[in-house]
């Protein structure tokens, strides 16, 4: 399917030889989903490899998320950004995540969906809070959830960085 769409957005010129371009650079379960630009016409190889390797062609966006920025402070600036569809979108997405959308400086191709944003920032706040819930289960009668909760909360109402340790 893949290969008859480039084929028929004259991409390539013949899908068969794509395909097996694609099987010799790694096979056809490597290819990385995504939406790529290509201005021109470009060999086969070339073609397979930026598939293979998620060379998009598109250049990403760089996007700073403020520490202790809320879901729908998140949304306004990725719609700003990104020119998401709709802020709504991203709110609705990542309401359920409130608290565990990890705040940090990204570069996000500027044809993410909502959706793949709501995911980066997600993956990224389980990777780097990953020893934290760990301590959390084995020194803490409170769910991460709760944890999560308590520590919103102080960030929130805590001005001094001396009170948060508390």
């Amino acid at each position: 399917v893949i290969a008859q769409d480039l084929q028929n957005h004259n991409v390539i010129t013949s899908s068969l030889m794509f395909r097996i371009a694609v099987m010799v650079a790694g096979g056809t379960t490597d290819i990385k989903a995504g939406t790529y630009r290509f201005d021109h016409k470009e060999h086969i190889i070339s073609v397979a490899r930026r598939l293979t390797t998620a060379e998009y062609g598109i250049d990403p966006v760089r996007v700073v998320l403020p520490e202790g920025s809320t879901a729908y402070e998140m949304s306004k600036i990725l719609a700003r950004e990104l020119n998401l569809a709709t802020a709504a979108e991203f709110r609705l997405a990542g309401a359920q995540y409130e608290g565990m959308l990890f705040p940090d400086t990204y570069m996000i191709l500027p044809t993410a969906t909502s959706g793949e944003v709501v995911a980066l920032l997600r993956t990224t706040f389980d990777e780097r809070t990953h020893d934290l819930r760990l301590q959390a289960a084995a020194s803490s009668t409170h769910s991460w959830s709760e944890i999560l909760t308590m520590a919103s909360i102080i960030e929130e109402e805590v001005r001094v960085d001396e009170d948060r340790r508390l």
